[in-house]
């Protein structure tokens, strides 16, 4: 049976502790997948895995498995670098991919690959793009990093926003670091553990998420912040990721802010950058 983490109690979490890391040996991620952008269309549930250590390019790493439809298969190898997560899908070639840096802050960004296919896989090169954190955030009571997705590091044209849960990976299944425009709610993490302790369970949180968007909004009036459209904490922090306020008011509601300046607003994991005067 599977017990309730104690590790991060919601109350506990903080919103720029980035650097968690639950990538090791006894950790579980169940994923339910959509063949279409419906969630109420017939899904099946993919769980992957990590178990048991190993040596690869003379780097300590660890196995990742994936059940589906009653069939288990390795598919890659993972090793973690402090807050870097990086996978290698084929054993001939030295080349590590980074699956997830969970230590970015504002502004900052990273090329990630995304895990496609099973170990020995004769696509050498994972399908990679450039993600650059924009705020943070709260989902299911844990911190997320908040992302806008590129083709290059030169951030021309966003292709896609996303989000990570700090340590644990995607929101819509750990192998999605990026192609977060890719299957639409088509998958989503139904649950996320480490040697049975539950760290992340989803209710349709991930499903309800992209129409939740969509009606949220927030605007400055000099020093006054208004949020529309939720209920839920709001979290200011500076451009460089300082922690202003987390204050919960009724929607609608002014929030004052401490100086003028540009401010990264995040509530119900949505980020947004406004600037305010005097």
């Amino acid at each position: 049976m599977k017990r309730t983490a104690l590790i991060l109690p919601a109350l506990a979490i903080s919103f720029l502790a980035m650097g968690e890391n639950f990538f090791k040996d006894g950790m579980e991620w169940r994923t339910e997948i959509h063949g279409t952008h419906d969630p109420s269309s017939p899904f099946v549930e993919s769980t992957y895995f990590l178990k048991g250590d190993t040596v690869v390019d003379g780097l300590n790493a660890v196995k990742m498995y994936n059940t589906r439809n009653g069939e288990t298969k390795l598919i890659t190898v993972i090793r973690t670098d402090g807050d870097k997560v990086y996978f290698k899908n084929n054993p001939i070639t030295s080349v590590w991919t980074l699956l997830y840096d969970f230590g970015l802050k504002v502004g900052e960004g990273c090329y990630v690959g995304m895990i496609s296919s099973g170990w020995n896989a004769t696509d050498l090169d994972p399908y990679t793009s450039y993600v650059k954190c924009t705020g943070y955030g709260e989902l299911e009571g844990r911190s997320t990093i908040l992302l806008e997705e590129y083709s290059t590091d030169l951030c021309e044209g966003i292709s896609a926003k996303g989000t990570w849960l700090n340590g644990i990976g995607s929101p819509r299944g750990v192998t999605f670091s990026n192609g977060f425009d890719i299957d639409g709610v088509g998958s989503r993490l139904i649950e996320a553990s480490l040697g049975g302790d539950i760290l992340y369970k989803s209710g349709l949180a991930g499903i309800q998420a992209v129409e939740a968007f969509r009606k949220i909004s927030a605007r400055t009036e000099g020093l006054d912040l208004y949020v529309s459209g939720s209920d839920d904490p709001v979290m200011i922090h500076t451009t460089d990721g300082r922690l202003v306020k987390r204050i919960r008011t009724a929607a609608g509601q002014p929030i004052r802010l401490p100086s003028a300046g540009v401010y990264i607003i995040t509530v119900s994991g949505h980020s947004f950058k406004l600037a305010t005067t005097d």
